[in-house]
This record gives C-alpha cells, sequence and structure tokens, in this order.
C-alpha cells in the first residue's frame, strides 16, 4: 500500500522559506529512485514533496544535516532557483528564516492573541 504523499515543490527565482519534517525518503519515478524531503513551507503552513537530487541542493543540505545533529527533521532553510533556465542550479540559504510563531486556528484565537498582546 503506497502513502498519500503532497504536491510536489515547484522551485521559481523567488525565495521560498522552508521547514524539512521528515527524514530523506525516495520515491520511485520513471528514471528510477529519486530522493526527496517532506518540507513545510514556513509561511503557508503547506506541506511539500521536495526532490534532493541535486547537486546543488545536496551539499548544502548535507551541511545543514551534519549541523543539526545528524537529521534532516527540524532543519530550516531558504531555497531559490539561481535563473529560470530549467537546469539552473538551486541557491540556499540560512541567514534570514522567518522565527515560526504559534498556530493560530480561527479568528477567535488570533483576537485573543492580539488583545493579549496589547494588554501586556
Amino acid at each position: 500500500m503506497s502513502k498519500e504523499l503532497p504536491p510536489s515543490l515547484k522551485v521559481s527565482t523567488e525565495w521560498i522559506e522552508l521547514e524539512i519534517i521528515s527524514e530523506a525518503d525516495v520515491i520511485l519515478t520513471t528514471f528510477g529512485y529519486a530522493p526527496f524531503l517532506l518540507v513545510r513551507e514556513i509561511t503557508t503552513d503547506i506541506d511539500y514533496r521536495f526532490y534532493i537530487s541535486a547537486k546543488s541542493l545536496a551539499i548544502p543540505l548535507e551541511k545543514l544535516r551534519k549541523d543539526n545533529n545528524g537529521i534532516f527533521e527540524g532543519v530550516q532553510f531558504r531555497v531559490r532557483k539561481e535563473s529560470t533556465e530549467p537546469k539552473a542550479p538551486y541557491e540556499v540559504d540560512t541567514s534570514s528564516i522567518i522565527p515560526k510563531g504559534p498556530k493560530l486556528n480561527s479568528s477567535e484565537e488570533i483576537k485573543k492573541k492580539l488583545e493579549d498582546a496589547l494588554l501586556s
């Protein structure tokens, strides 16, 4: 039985802020096995499947994994393509990640958080 995977992340020349939410896994494609990570876009809280076989991704991601005690999960970074060319290398940056705040599930929770912040 195969597990349901989120959609594949399409990276453009605009920065996308991501948090890795899984360890590396592989999926069988028409070209053979392809390694991927499950990632969450920090600003939208949407999960994606992120293919990581490109050398321009693998090298910086391996450094981030080693710096995170040998695990991918929890690593945050920004990524974009260097240009619009299909085979353009990726750029990876860890210098300016948006801090994660508490998840708010309703307008009442948002209102309460704003009132608490204004009253403190």
